[in-house]
């Protein structure tokens, strides 16, 4: 496999809300990781595209196989949540290289 991947970073949230989740959705791939699976994620070796999150909670990172998503246009969803359960959700269109 050749790993390849994009970082993002969320340091601004709209008050009172919090990350839940990270979606990359394309015509070939669904990948969806919610907060607490990307920390998992960050120390495992798997092949499978994922999200992770770095220690310090504000690096997040898209993990994919180059060879075998290089090109594939998608769309980066990030889906944030207050306490009374309220959603807002954050899409950028992006191409992975």
């Amino acid at each position: 496999m050749n790993k390849d991947a994009f970082t993002f970073y969320v340091d601004k949230f709209q008050k009172g809300y919090t990350l839940e989740k990270m979606e990359w959705k394309s015509n070939e791939k669904t990948i969806v990781n919610t907060v607490e699976q990307a920390a998992e994620n960050d120390f495992s070796e798997s092949t499978e595209p994922n999200f992770t999150i770095g220690g310090s909670l504000q690096i997040h990172s898209f993990n994919y196989d180059a060879q075998k998503m290089k090109g594939q246009k998608g769309v980066l969803t990030l889906t944030f949540k207050n306490e009374a359960n309220q959603k807002l959700v954050w899409k950028k269109e992006i191409v992975l290289k």
